[in-house]
């Protein structure tokens, strides 16, 4: 029985596998005649000299801005590396042994965030819920006061800074709260 369901479906089917279909029936028609690939090679025409030469250089040129590109790459890397190493690199210790590098000026939320380990944080980094507090237990000389906005959030807490306003300048030991 044919309905709308059924005709809608089979016009789907055949905008979506007709090509297909359509090629497979003239495959099929062509392997009945054993001559058929002879004839199609015979009527092919192999490009002159000058075409073969030129689509060879543009070949080779390909090749050559291929590797070139890689090569660009990689030197960007040993670059980003080196500028790295050269301007410093701040290492954040975390309580289950974890290790980040991450350049001067991250925050330590940021670098959390880099390193995929989870840290509470409920205003998403805007230092307002005091959720991602830490507590810096070396390396405090190198870092600013707690600003006003620190200072009143945490009020109750010492020597603690909103994670996400802590601006890492040096090595600096840092306990993350449980």
């Amino acid at each position: 029985m044919v309905n709308r369901y059924t005709t809608a479906r089979s016009t789907v089917a055949m905008r979506h596998w007709g090509p297909a279909a359509i090629m497979t029936l003239a495959m099929m028609a062509l392997s009945a005649d054993p001559n058929w690939a002879r004839e199609a090679f015979a009527r092919m025409t192999l490009p002159s000299p000058e075409t073969q030469q030129a689509l060879e250089s543009l070949t080779d040129a390909l090749s050559w801005f291929f590797a070139a590109l890689v090569a660009a790459v990689l030197l960007a890397r040993i670059a980003r590396r080196a500028w790295r190493r050269r301007h410093g690199i701040v290492r954040v210790g975390y309580p289950d042994g974890r290790f980040v590098e991450v350049t001067p000026g991250t925050s330590v939320l940021e670098a959390s965030r880099i390193a995929g380990i989870p840290h509470a944080s409920v205003c998403g980094g805007r230092g307002r819920c005091s959720t991602c507090r830490i507590r810096i237990i070396d390396g405090l000389g190198g870092l600013p006061p707690p600003s006003e906005a620190e200072r009143r959030v945490l009020a109750r807490a010492v020597k603690c800074h909103i994670e996400d306003r802590v601006l890492l300048n040096g090595s600096k030991t840092i306990v993350f709260p449980e």
